[in-house]
């Protein structure tokens, strides 16, 4: 962890975007600059928490840059270095218990050829190298995020589990080909209560992206795919799938990075509308098999899990994991 919790970098992210006439669509938390700080050779790591004289030094070699744009630059307040070394100490102190050598921790599990789950966070659009850059956070959001992030000693993941919901969602800035700018999107918007984790935006709704998935299946290699939220699209009036992008006369069926989404025209597919109550695990309504069918045959993976809910009573699989 590089100096994710330091109050700088959160002044830093928000007054950029704040001042700034180009949105990302950052949260504001500071992640951006923290891991600036990491590439610039500046960042904190977890184990300088507890070591009170190397905190300041560190944090008095940060601050050098900073300090000259929140003065002339943001005209903003900041803390001093000692004000924030005494508060990141504190942390560490509630932390020290848990901080321990992991690459040596999944070394030795993976030679015992123990289990290891990891779990990710956010899209493949949101990935630094491999997203919709600018609109995007600042670490690898794929499966290479295990590989830098966790150190995985073997090298090997037998299992890519993509967690997919029924339809697309968004936060922040960024070009979204398949939103519905009709009432059915705030509908669905509103039933799916689709509202950012950490901001509580809203999230802009649209139909399935396909292109989009096929692509996120392709940069992580994905084995297998979760299907979430089918509950939202039960007893809809109408259903429509995007297969495939229309740009500059061109039809694109994979959203490769290259391409401009901004000038994507989305191509649909209109499927029955399905309505289910999810009671019997194995047998669905026939147009709810059709949706998962098409997935399937479009991915080349089988949707190996759906979800129709938050509880685990509400989560059907379709694949053995473990």
């Amino acid at each position: 962890m590089h100096q994710s919790l330091q109050v700088i970098t959160k002044i830093l992210d928000a007054n950029r975007e704040g001042q700034s006439k180009v949105k990302i669509g950052t949260t504001g938390k500071g992640i951006g600059p923290a891991y600036e700080d990491k590439i610039s050779r500046r960042g904190i790591k977890l184990k300088d928490l507890s070591d009170k004289e190397v905190l300041l030094k560190k944090l008095q070699y940060s601050l050098e840059e900073k300090a000259y744009l929140f003065t002339n630059v943001y005209k903003c307040e900041f803390p001093t270095p000692e004000e924030e070394a005494a508060r990141l100490y504190e942390y560490g102190q509630m932390l020290n218990e848990y901080i321990c050598d992991t690459f040596s921790l999944l070394d030795k599990a993976s030679q015992e050829n123990k289990k290891i789950l990891f779990e990710g966070a956010q899209g493949i659009l949101l990935d630094i190298d491999y997203g919709s850059y600018p609109y995007v956070t600042s670490s690898s959001t794929g499966v290479a995020g295990v590989y830098t992030g966790a150190g995985v000693s073997s090298g090997i993941i037998d299992e890519k589990l993509g967690i997919v919901k029924a339809y697309t969602t968004r936060v922040g800035e960024g070009p979204m080909p398949t939103e519905i700018s009709e009432e059915i999107g705030d509908r669905i918007q509103r039933i799916g209560n689709e509202f950012g984790a950490t901001t509580g935006r809203k999230r802009r709704c649209g139909w399935l992206d396909l292109p989009i998935l096929k692509y996120s299946v392709k940069a992580s290699s994905l084995t297998s795919i979760a299907l979430t939220k089918l509950d939202i699209l039960s007893g809809l009036e109408e259903l429509k799938v995007c297969y495939a992008y229309e740009i500059d006369g061109k039809e694109y069926t994979c959203a490769y990075p290259g391409l401009d989404l901004s000038y994507a025209k989305p191509l649909y597919k209109t499927l029955k509308p399905f309505t289910d109550n999810f009671e019997s695990d194995g047998k669905y309504a026939v147009e709810l098999e059709d949706y998962i069918k098409l997935i399937e045959d479009s991915l080349e993976i089988p949707v190996g899990i759906i979800a129709f809910g938050p509880e685990r009573s509400q989560i059907h699989f379709r694949k053995k994991y473990f």
